[in-house]
């Protein structure tokens, strides 16, 4: 784990968030805004810009496939429907950048900072985003097959409608996010913390939930079939109307949490 994100993780454990425009020792641009390689880009002639300065800047529409922007400053930058397919964007800031429906298929996002960012309607296809962190950042409707958040921090996030299927998530927080409506099916979500997400009418069905944390979360008429529920922390969570057919709720921890049914439980339940 660099630096940079130990950092960011050890702030998100003391509740202290990340501030707009904090200064990591990564994200200092070693090109900067005006300097003969800023100026090329923005102009379209490269389309190569590793470490700029490239604060808000407009790119929207812009062909960036395959572009090498690692270690980049896109703060504020305008990239919506932007062409950044294969684009290398390891630990670039990208902090409150508009991406709304831009084309990130198979782009390398490792360790990219993306606090407050706008990816609405974006295409993360097969991206690489381990390691991201990214706090209130907007992904509603995204699509995120096969996209790798290993190790990522999603934390308070609007994901609702976004379909993660085939996704690796090893490791993830997903903390505080809204997931309504999203498609989670046959993914292994061991160990993810879910805590305090709003995941109703999601479906989960098939997923491996061993271990995972949804402590009081919401997943009124989530899609719970054939889950794996060993470990399971349903403690403090809503499980309404769920559909629970084909899981094994006797695998699960539940302290205060209100069931299927509508009944409150707290305790193991008896093995069928």
């Amino acid at each position: 784990m660099s630096l940079r994100f130990a950092t960011m993780a050890a702030a998100l454990v003391c509740g202290l968030g990340i501030a707009h425009g904090a200064a990591w020792a990564q994200a200092v641009p070693t090109q900067a805004a005006g300097s003969p390689a800023v100026a090329a880009f923005l102009a379209g002639q490269t389309k190569d810009c590793p470490g700029c300065d490239l604060t808000d800047a407009l790119l929207i529409r812009r062909d960036l496939s395959g572009a090498n922007l690692a270690g980049a400053t896109l703060m504020g930058a305008g990239l919506s429907e932007a062409n950044m397919t294969g684009a290398n964007l390891t630990d670039a800031d990208l902090t409150e950048a508009d991406m709304t429906a831009a084309n990130l298929r198979n782009a390398n996002l490792h360790n990219a900072l993306l606090h407050g960012a706008t990816l609405y309607l974006t295409d993360l296809t097969l991206a690489d985003m381990s390691e991201v962190y990214m706090r209130s950042a907007v992904l509603r409707r995204a699509r995120m097959q096969r996209v790798n958040l290993t190790g990522a921090f999603l934390i308070d996030c609007d994901m609702r409608e976004i379909r993660l299927s085939g996704a690796t998530m090893t490791g993830a927080n997903l903390g505080g996010s809204k997931l309504d409506g999203a498609t989670l099916v046959d993914l292994d979500l061991s160990g993810v913390n879910l805590e305090v997400t709003d995941l109703l009418g999601t479906d989960l069905s098939h997923s491996n939930l061993e271990g995972a944390i949804f402590r009081k979360a919401d997943l009124y008429g989530a899609n719970l079939s054939d889950t794996k529920l060993r470990g399971t922390d349903f403690t403090g969570a809503r499980l309404s109307t769920a559909n629970v057919i084909g899981a094994n709720l006797a695998d699960a921890i539940f302290n205060d949490t209100v069931m299927p049914g509508g009944e409150t439980h707290t305790g193991p339940l008896p093995r069928p």
